[in-house]
């Protein structure tokens, strides 16, 4: 992730030890670095605190960084957050001890040091930018897939930019943000359809997941019947109870009486009392809008003593 640095005000890695364009440190910067931590990767800070690194250990770990970095970046796929992390944490130690103020370990290969920290000090930067090519190439790659690719849902249906670049994206989490009625269920289609038919993705290996019948309904309209692949497509609800199932031996109970306790509740015990129902009524409108500045009190009643203290306006007083 990229910030601004508060001293030169440059774009730099949320991950750096400190800016690269004044050297400002990493305690000064807006957004905290994100600790990367894995227990499967090389970790240098299980030794004791006052180790000596031969000048082996730094060129071994230099060449190893050299190859993985070359696995990364020079073959046709998309670098996954995964893969990122593991490549910085695995060779975070050895940046910080390149970088730290004991330089008696210093490495014989002073070349392949310093490659080694210039690619590791713009690693972020280095994979969004492969990733940006990877996803530019692959659209256009794929142009005329994707000009039919919706032919059998609807030949009227044209994938734009934004959501052939989703479709392509391989991350391991990718975030859609659009509107209502901008296209997210197409794009959803045409993202399943694509790891069939481009990523060899078998149907079963994939799952669709949607808040609401509706949109569950009109999924499984588009790639089970239009489309013909069976994967699975389920509501949030379903889907967890299929999971609980799978684990237990009895089929677990659903309660569809929520509602009924609730409009029993509100039958007898207030409905029948203007007062109670008032009140209610009151602080449900009165306590669903609460501003920021309710924060700066110590208590839900001593912010409604503070409101009632006001003197506002009414549209019913305004009117004479």
């Amino acid at each position: 992730m990229l910030i601004q640095c508060p001293d030169c005000k440059k774009e730099i890695s949320s991950r750096a030890e400190f800016c690269p364009h004044c050297g400002c440190p990493a305690k000064f910067f807006t957004n905290a670095n994100e600790d990367y931590t894995n227990n499967n990767d090389i970790d240098l800070s299980s030794k004791p605190k006052h180790f000596s690194l031969t000048i082996d250990d730094v060129d071994n770990y230099v060449i190893s960084f050299e190859q993985e970095y070359n696995t990364l970046f020079f073959s046709n796929h998309y670098i996954t957050q995964r893969e990122f992390k593991h490549l910085y944490n695995s060779f975070l130690p050895v940046y910080k001890l390149v970088t730290g103020k004991d330089t008696s370990w210093q490495s014989i290969n002073v070349s392949a040091t310093e490659n080694f920290l210039t690619k590791f000090m713009s690693l972020d930067d280095d994979v969004i930018n492969h990733n940006d090519n990877f996803v530019k190439n692959k659209v256009a790659e794929h142009e005329k897939y994707f000009d039919s690719i919706l032919d059998k849902i609807d030949k009227n249906i044209t994938l734009d930019y934004e959501q052939r670049s989703a479709v392509v994206t391989e991350d391991d989490y990718v975030l859609l943000v659009a509107g209502a009625g901008t296209g997210k269920t197409t794009t959803m289609a045409a993202k399943v359809k694509y790891l069939v038919d481009k990523c060899g993705v078998n149907p079963d290996d994939i799952i669709a997941i949607s808040y609401t019948n509706k949109a569950i309904n009109e999924l499984c309209d588009r790639i089970n019947k239009k489309l013909g692949i069976p994967a699975r497509i389920n509501t949030f609800h379903k889907f967890a109870f299929d999971v609980v199932r799978q684990q237990r031996e009895f089929l677990p109970e659903v309660n569809y009486s929520a509602y009924r306790y609730i409009l029993d509740i509100l039958d007898k015990a207030l409905f029948n009392n203007k007062n109670l129902m008032r009140n209610l009524v009151l602080f449900l409108g009165y306590y669903f809008d609460l501003t920021e500045d309710v924060f700066k009190f110590d208590s839900l009643n001593q912010y409604h003593l503070f409101k009632a203290q006001q003197d506002y306006e009414t549209i019913k007083s305004s009117l004479g």
